[in-house]
């Protein structure tokens, strides 16, 4: 637990908060900008087949441009479209929302991933992702609850903030990392 591994920790933990909480009710939302129940698996579904389309470039952008430059410029691209959600009122705007999102949020993960193995020793890999992992999971267990629970009481525009927010506050955090040289 060194403050670089903290700070990428809670970097990941933050922007899969923002992420999860979108889970549960980006259905919902589609319904509330007049999609029918038919073009929620749609809109559902663009996101993660963006990111699995980014997700090769991503591999050779970090490989050859540097870590630390693709890192934080695909997190603030994935910050910049968390607040879009605000803006898209119909399902073509969000549709092209999700889908850029979507992208980033490939090469950021993908990112996270990558400098969390550069990070700990070979000798406690297991043990180091493994932990890097946890912060995943709890953010996927506990954000579609609260994602409902925000929308529930202060409606869309507060969950879409709230998103926004923590993906802003993982930005933040991830500018004080310390990203090591990988030839």
């Amino acid at each position: 637990w060194t403050k670089t591994f903290t700070l990428l920790f809670c970097t990941n933990l933050l922007m899969w908060s923002g992420f999860s909480l979108l889970l549960s009710t980006i259905p919902l939302y589609v319904l509330e900008v007049g999609g029918s129940e038919s073009l929620i698996g749609l809109v559902v579904g663009v996101y993660p087949f963006a990111a699995l389309l980014s997700r090769p470039a991503a591999g050779y952008l970090y490989d050859r441009v540097g870590r630390r430059i693709v890192f934080i410029v695909s997190l603030a691209f994935f910050t910049f479209f968390s607040f879009g959600y605000i803006v898209a009122v119909s399902v073509l705007l969000l549709m092209l929302v999700r889908i850029l999102q979507g992208a980033f949020f490939g090469i950021t993960t993908t990112g996270a991933g990558t400098l969390i193995a550069d990070i700990v020793p070979r000798e406690r890999m297991g043990e180091g992702v493994g932990y890097a992992g946890l912060g995943n999971t709890l953010a996927m267990a506990i954000g579609p609850a609260v994602g409902i629970s925000i929308m529930n009481h202060y409606g869309f525009p507060a969950m879409f903030y709230t998103c926004g927010i923590l993906m802003t506050l993982s930005f933040v955090m991830a500018l004080f990392v310390s990203y090591p040289k990988v030839p």
